[in-house]
């Protein structure tokens, strides 16, 4: 009688030998065929998470190119207090030069004498603008003072940077408290000469800065509003201050950017442009080699998000300065649209009015 015994199992084959090992590696599904793909799953499923660093709060700043330092402070005090508030960092002033550095820092002291001793101080409110007054008051010292943004870290988040002045609908300037006009190209010069990272976003802190048109007083505002069907009445984004910064930031020519950095492209490429390149670069923007164009790119390509608001930047009411065609100034009340229940602690401004250009990807 023959006895049957149980059928010796094969020996695995290299495919599976290679598979068992790829899943006591930590790769769920492997695919022995792909093994970039299971070396990156197995680097992110057996990743220590406790490793990282826990994410900063988000770097906040704020600039004005005007000489008139009012609406600078009042902003920066008023951002500054709300976020104390919500226990958030304060929004760090930065200044285009020295003189409006000291006028900041004088008006920050004398805002701060006239709230009185801390100790007399009654409320919560005060308390935090006091606080918010110190705070500048420091920042703005000369010794303190930050004068660009060399010194700001992109690695870990983006910063944002406010940029601040009165706005009007339709309107490629910003103004000051005294009527101090600057345009969307000077603001850009001015950011540019202060070293802004290229990957930071930027918020045109003034009323109307992303619309063509005044939207508060058209029918059923509110209602468009909360079915974001708004924007499509907003006009055309190149024509606000939001929509000419964006321009200006991020979609210039080549022959613009290389003017601006022509040092750097000509070290990149190891020689500089030559005279029949210049020549068809004079009648034609776009005529660079493509190796030099690359160069360009490579040292002045920006991705700077720049944000606009389609109504007043303030809760309530709004005085906003306009400019008719003949260069007169003018001041208009508005008030801010309000959709159902607004506590003290939310921003109108924020997420009920803001838009975005053509640029951002995604939009068209």
């Amino acid at each position: 009688m023959i006895l049957l015994g149980r059928r010796k199992a094969s020996p695995p084959t290299k495919e599976q030998k290679k598979l068992d090992m790829l899943r006591r590696m930590g790769v769920e599904n492997p695919e022995t065929r792909n093994m970039n793909r299971n070396v990156m799953h197995a680097q992110i499923e057996t990743f220590d998470k406790t490793r990282l660093r826990p994410l900063a709060d988000q770097q906040r700043y704020m600039v004005s190119p005007h000489d008139d330092v009012r609406n600078f402070m009042a902003n920066s005090r008023g951002m500054g207090e709300q976020a104390m508030r919500d226990h958030h960092p304060v929004v760090r002033p930065v200044f285009k030069d020295n003189e409006q550095r000291r006028k900041f820092h004088e008006l920050a002291k004398n805002n701060l004498a006239g709230l009185g001793s801390f100790a007399t101080l009654t409320t919560d409110k005060q308390k935090r603008d006091y606080r918010t007054y110190e705070q500048l008051r420091d920042w703005s010292h000369k010794d303190n003072a930050m004068m660009n943004f060399r010194g700001v870290d992109t690695k870990r988040s983006h910063p944002v940077v406010f940029v601040q002045g009165h706005g009007a609908a339709g309107d490629k300037s910003i103004y000051s408290d005294s009527g101090e006009a600057q345009s969307s190209k000077s603001v850009a010069k001015m950011l540019k000469k202060m070293d802004l990272p290229k990957v930071s976003q930027i918020r045109v802190n003034s009323c109307y800065s992303g619309t063509q048109t005044d939207l508060s007083a058209m029918p059923d505002v509110r209602n468009k509003f909360r079915n974001q069907a708004i924007e499509s009445h907003a006009g055309d984004w190149g024509r606000t201050f939001a929509g000419a910064l964006d321009h200006e930031l991020n979609t210039r020519t080549y022959k613009d950017r290389y003017q601006a950095h022509k040092a750097e492209v000509d070290k990149v490429m190891g020689r500089s442009l030559g005279r029949w390149g210049r020549v068809k670069a004079f009648f034609n923007s776009s005529s660079f080699t493509e190796a030099r164009k690359k160069a360009i790119d490579k040292v002045s390509q920006r991705h700077n998000r720049v944000v606009g608001y389609m109504g007043p930047t303030t809760q309530g009411s709004a005085t906003v300065t306009t400019r008719s065609p003949l260069g007169k100034l003018s001041k208009k009340e508005h008030t801010a649209v309000v959709f159902g229940p607004k506590g003290a602690r939310q921003y109108y401004k924020h997420s009920d009015v803001s838009r975005t250009g053509p640029s951002v990807r995604g939009k068209k």
